[in-house]
């Protein structure tokens, strides 16, 4: 049951809860040790550089086809339509591979045109497994 309320739609809280799943996702429980975890994320990004992206993902090796790093708007207060998934360009990955740390050198967005200044949500998959996204610093503009 929803509830309108002067153009304001009140959804009940397990409707809600469906939207917090990461569309890369693919729910395989049998993957679920697959899954990798973000460990560090570079705070403040700068247009047109590159970042590194620290995941643990222990018994596996790494590789680019591998992997997918995602950036989504973490914008709660605004409603724009034209917000996009940003799928970032790898780079390279530089495992140990007996600790299970890897890092991934990402290439940020070239422009504003790309991905406007704001946070930004980072999530990382691997094959097919997402990771719980993190919080990036804001897309700094300045010199």
């Amino acid at each position: 049951m929803a509830i309108i309320i002067k153009s304001l739609l009140i959804l009940p809280l397990f409707f809600v809860s469906g939207f917090a799943q990461n569309p890369e996702d693919n729910q395989n429980p049998a993957q679920a040790g697959n899954r990798p975890v973000i460990l560090s994320v570079l705070d403040n990004l700068t247009y047109d550089a590159s970042a590194v992206v620290q995941i643990k993902l222990t018994g596996f090796q790494v590789q680019l086809k591998d992997l997918k790093v995602t950036m989504y708007p973490a914008n709660t207060q605004g409603g724009s339509m034209n917000q996009k998934a940003i799928e970032l360009q790898l780079k390279e990955v530089q495992s140990n591979d007996n600790m299970g740390i890897h890092n991934i050198v990402v290439a940020t967005p070239a422009s504003c045109t790309i991905a406007p200044p704001g946070d930004y949500m980072l999530s990382v998959v691997f094959q097919g497994v997402s990771s719980v996204a993190k919080k990036t610093g804001a897309i700094d503009t300045r010199d």
